[in-house]
């Protein structure tokens, strides 16, 4: 999904009608959204309110609906971050860092934008992908797309993306990601070093009073060092041929399949990443990080407000706007569904009716001895650090897939993950469905 080319052009003098328009796409997906939420609500509500008494062609239909309902979803968050984009207008991360060598890092929050501001001519992830794509097949391409393949070097099918192009494929990444829309900081990672090193604060220092005359205790604030080590995430999809040739929306698909398959991916490793193998470990697996075991389905919003007091007991003010609760859909649907004693549905206290509640299948809900818990994850997200490799990598197999008809591309970065002080995340385990 991504604002038409033809916005782009009257940028700077018809700004007004780019918001106009925009807002009349997140509109219409809204309402989209709404009516595949009353579709799977109608079918287990037939069922008696129980989804497990959905079988047949019902269960098809709600399968049908739940896929749906997801592809909008994503396509959502997608527009609206891109209005976000639109409206701060900004190319420059707002945040600074240096690490260990004095090198400085820029760090970018949810609607900045790591790409520069786009210009005619300018040419997208998606556009990229099909022109490579298609210059592989033999056809013709458009003059603008066939400087973009002459500006990435590679050989034998391979493209290095350059540093323009890739902001603009980590911007569509980040679109996809749960984690980044929660507030996590994206931190672009260039030069040849393989690790980056930062300060942590583990504990904060206590201050005591003195009389006069007396020495001041000493206490340091506890430092460690933390880095970003990079590990290689990679897509590969599979088009076919006829698709590249005959169809009109292969830019925005394939935009909106990049974004999602790894944004989620960068969801999964960047919360549960196990740290061993070629895999980062995830920031739930940082030492230091607040566990509240919960060990019951959810029946109110105390698992919330408990986790919004570790936060305040780690002096983290828990209404700013970074801190967000991160749920599987279960969980939500879960919430959305409470009722108090008089069948209305049950409303949270005011702590936690302002937290923001975003959603990610990729909080998996198979765990524990029933397989059936998950978790909730609250934290002030401004404190974990995505780093990324601006060299964003593509390359086409043709003949991998020839006899199927069928192109393969395959996109690569270099990603890891840093959970800056370990206090500011609130694991709830053990939530059972």
């Amino acid at each position: 999904m991504r604002i038409p080319s033809e916005l782009y052009s009257r940028y700077k003098v018809h700004r007004g009608a780019v918001d106009r328009n925009l807002n009349t796409l997140i509109e219409a997906m809204r309402e989209r959204y709404d009516e595949l939420d009353a579709g799977i609500g109608r079918l287990i509500d037939q069922a008696g309110g129980d989804e497990r008494a959905v079988d047949g062609a019902e269960r098809r239909e709600l399968d049908e609906l739940r896929t749906e309902r997801r592809r909008v979803e994503i396509d959502l968050s997608t527009v609206e971050l891109q209005l976000e984009l639109v409206n701060v207008g900004t190319s420059g991360g707002s945040i600074a860092f240096r690490d260990s060598t004095g090198r400085e890092l820029r760090g970018y929050r949810p609607g900045e934008r790591i790409a520069p501001p786009p210009t005619e001519g300018d040419i997208t992830p998606g556009a990229f992908l099909a022109a490579a794509v298609r210059s592989s097949l033999g056809q013709r391409l458009a003059p603008h797309e066939q400087r973009a393949l002459e500006g990435a070097t590679g050989s034998a099918g391979g493209f290095f993306v350059d540093e323009a192009l890739s902001a603009r494929f980590i911007d569509l990444i980040r679109a996809g990601s749960a984690l980044s829309r929660a507030g996590a900081i994206t931190v672009p990672l260039s030069g040849a070093a393989d690790q980056f090193h930062l300060a942590r604060i583990d504990a904060d220092p206590v201050p005591t009073w003195r009389p006069e005359n007396a020495p001041v205790n000493e206490d340091d604030p506890i430092f460690s060092r933390v880095s970003f080590v990079p590990a290689t995430l990679a897509v590969m999809v599979k088009i076919p041929v006829e698709l590249v040739q005959d169809a009109a929306n292969i830019v925005p698909a394939a935009e909106t399949s990049l974004s999602g398959a790894v944004g989620g991916e960068i969801d999964r490793a960047g919360l549960f990443g196990s740290g061993t193998g070629d895999e980062p470990l995830g920031v739930t697996g940082t030492s230091g990080v607040t566990v509240i075991a919960h060990n019951a389905t959810l029946t109110g919003y105390s698992p919330f407000v408990q986790a919004l007091r570790a936060l305040e007991d780690a002096n983290i003010d828990s209404s700013q706007p970074s801190v967000a609760a991160l749920m599987s859909p279960r969980d939500w649907e879960t919430l959305q569904l409470l009722e108090d004693s008089t069948g209305q549905p049950l409303r949270p206290p005011p702590s936690v009716e302002q937290l923001r509640q975003l959603r990610t299948t990729r909080i998996p809900t198979d765990g524990g001895a029933g397989s059936n818990e998950s978790e909730l994850l609250l934290a002030d997200w401004s404190r974990v650090l995505i780093g990324m490799r601006q060299e964003v990598q593509v390359e086409i197999l043709r003949e991998a897939f020839r006899s199927n008809l069928q192109v393969g591309v395959l996109v690569w970065t270099r990603v890891d993950f840093v959970l800056e002080r370990p206090e500011a995340l609130v694991r709830v385990t053990g939530v059972q469905g």
